[in-house]
């Protein structure tokens, strides 16, 4: 239900930007060939398959739940080239981070505390096609493309009493995803403008490989451990133009 709800503010959004472009829509004269930027936000995640194995091994290791993992801050550079003019296209190169992590801690034999920390993020590598509406000092871009997100695990446990004890844990993985967005784009000079983009991702990880190389299986079953960093992105950032 979360998902379709997500779905859903993505597809009005794009709706509504479609139809505002239409409206505002006029020619440009300016020539903006190049340009290069960065974007700080927020994201969702799609994690339930992850935070059941949370629920699972937390609960019975310690008996108490552990926060899940939601979504979390995201960051991205982006380097775009002005493809064609009429209608006016945009590629789109972009690289980024996006996590979450939560904690918890236990006691052993009443004396000693573990803290325990789980970390999970996914660097996105995206290449997106980009529809431009011009309207003046405000543009409107629409657009999708594909990607590859390399992924991560870490779990800690950190003995308070003992720090030679410390343990850690570490899963990687990667995926091809997919992805659309839409958002507006304010000039404040000719060179440089101001962004905001909303964007719903589709990038499930299927397998992670532990250290050693081995396919991550987790509970009784011993089923493969699936990360999902399927979820809505809304960001804004800054460009310079050449």
């Amino acid at each position: 239900m979360f998902r379709n709800r997500e779905i859903l503010i993505f597809l009005i959004f794009v709706t509504f930007l479609t139809k505002l472009g239409n409206r505002l829509a006029i020619a440009e004269n300016v020539s903006r060939k190049f340009s290069v930027g960065c974007n700080v936000g927020y994201t969702t995640f799609r994690m339930e398959a992850f935070n059941d194995y949370i629920d699972e091994w937390y609960v019975g290791f310690v008996g108490m739940p552990m926060e899940h993992i939601k979504g979390g801050i995201a960051f991205s550079g982006e380097v775009k080239y002005h493809l064609v003019s009429n209608p006016k296209i945009y590629l789109m190169c972009s690289g980024g981070y996006i996590s979450d992590k939560t904690s918890g801690s236990t006691l052993f034999d009443s004396i000693d505390k573990v803290n325990i920390e789980l970390h999970a993020s996914a660097i996105p590598i995206l290449l997106t096609g980009l529809y431009i509406l011009p309207a003046g000092k405000l543009n409107i871009h629409l657009g999708g493309g594909i990607g590859c997100y390399l992924s991560k695990v870490k779990i800690e446990f950190k003995w308070q009493a003992i720090p030679e004890a410390n343990t850690e844990t570490k899963w990687d993985g990667s995926q091809i995803g997919f992805h659309g967005l839409g958002g507006v784009e304010y000039y404040i000079t000719k060179r440089v403008s101001l962004s905001g983009n909303l964007m719903y991702r589709l990038a499930k990880i299927n397998k992670l490989k532990d250290e050693n190389g081995k396919t991550v299986k987790v509970g009784l079953d011993q089923k493969i451990l699936k990360l999902d960093f399927s979820g809505l992105e809304i960001k804004g950032g800054v460009n310079l133009y050449f």
